[in-house]
């Protein structure tokens, strides 16, 4: 699984000329959070082989490097690993939790070919399990531990067409699940909306929308390299405005070729809306560096994040064999296997497989939570 260094890189679907809809579901089932608990006591650990270092602050940086957690190259990490241990000193040398920031969690995307909910399901418990699994790692070595402060990026709904009750659904869930998880003592959550209450919010970020749209008219190399990198990923949750799946797998159909008037349609009008959603989070990301936002809201953490680059550590969101981000996918749970797999809902559809619908009993919504194949 290959890292990109400006959005986590798109993954393609299956053939969606393949419209045979199976939906081979079993009864559901229903669960509650202490199921929840014991699925995630199953699910393998990582097995750390951590050198024997000297410091503590070389041991935590090998967990840095580790192949449960890395993601991305391991030059990201090493070309800057005085960088890194100067960071780890200052909370090591006054016995402080080590503080951690990691972007994301915004919202469910709002295409139907990826998934059916809008609230955070197992997917998204499954990541909280890594970085549980990634602190736990780090309290082994240094007994205050660590934080990991989730900068929560629901603002980017705004401009993907999210219905703003949507993503408060989500984080309201989000909070939730934490709390029941009895997470909430290493991980917190930062909405990065609180930007928006920063001075001169306003101006900076209009002035990047006047700069980044002059340099997408100017063909600006880095800019427009930066563009088509995030172009896949953001085509894709931008608000199709419709449900209509048998439509929607001709319109993200890439090997279709079609004089069809409506899917044309819709394709121009996709491209337009991501178009303008790509000039807005890049001025966003932007105003937020200006106006030095995790610095002031997190002094001194050191920055995780699922698009690693250089002074930024990356971190697997689950493991190495899950390639989707939860809020484009939906879990399966395959029993004789015991692991949990992310698959789009339209890939869920045309499994060949029985596969039974598992709801939470303290959903926040009445949609799967995740689903069990049994092969």
């Amino acid at each position: 699984m290959k890292s990109n260094p400006v959005v986590f890189p798109f993954v393609e679907f299956q053939d969606l000329s393949n419209k045979k809809i199976i939906k081979n579901f079993l009864k559901p089932k229903i669960i509650d959070w202490k199921e929840i608990e014991n699925l995630l006591s199953v699910i393998k650990k990582p097995n750390l082989n951590l050198l024997k270092k000297t410091s503590v602050e070389e041991k935590i940086f090998d967990v840095f490097l580790d192949d449960n957690f890395l993601f991305g190259k391991k030059e990201y990490v090493l070309n800057y690993k005085k960088y890194w241990i100067e960071k780890l000193n200052y909370f090591t040398k006054n016995k402080k939790p080590i503080k951690f920031t990691l972007l994301g969690f915004p919202f469910k995307a709002p295409l139907i070919l990826k998934t059916i909910r809008n609230a955070p399901d197992m997917g998204d418990v499954l990541v909280l399990n890594q970085l549980k699994n990634f602190v736990f790692a780090i309290k082994k070595i240094y007994n205050p531990g660590a934080i990991v402060y989730i900068i929560t990026e629901g603002c980017f709904g705004k401009f993907t067409g999210i219905r703003r009750k949507n993503i408060e659904k989500y984080h309201q869930f989000l909070k939730k699940i934490i709390e029941k998880l009895n997470f909430e003592s290493f991980i917190k959550i930062i909405p990065l909306d609180k930007l928006e209450t920063y001075d001169g919010f306003k101006k900076i970020y209009k002035e990047q929308i006047i700069n980044f749209k002059k340099k997408y008219l100017e063909k600006d190399e880095d800019f427009i390299k930066k563009y088509k990198n995030a172009f896949p990923s953001i085509f894709h949750i931008v608000n199709p405005g419709t449900r209509n799946i048998l439509f929607l797998m001709d319109a993200y159909n890439n090997n279709l070729e079609t004089k069809d008037k409506k899917i044309n349609k819709k394709r121009k009008d996709l491209q337009e809306k991501t178009h303008k959603a790509i000039i807005n989070y890049f001025s966003y990301l932007k105003t937020r560096d200006i106006l030095n936002f995790l610095e002031k809201e997190v002094p001194h953490a050191l920055s995780l994040s699922v698009s690693p680059k250089p002074k930024r550590i990356g971190l697997l969101p689950i493991n190495r064999e899950i390639d989707k981000l939860p809020h484009h996918a939906m879990a399966v749970f395959y029993k004789n296997k015991n692991k949990f797999l992310l698959h789009y809902y339209i890939d869920i559809l045309r499994l060949n497989l029985k596969l039974q619908p598992v709801y939470l009993l303290e959903d926040i919504e009445k949609k799967p939570f995740f689903f069990i194949a049994y092969e």
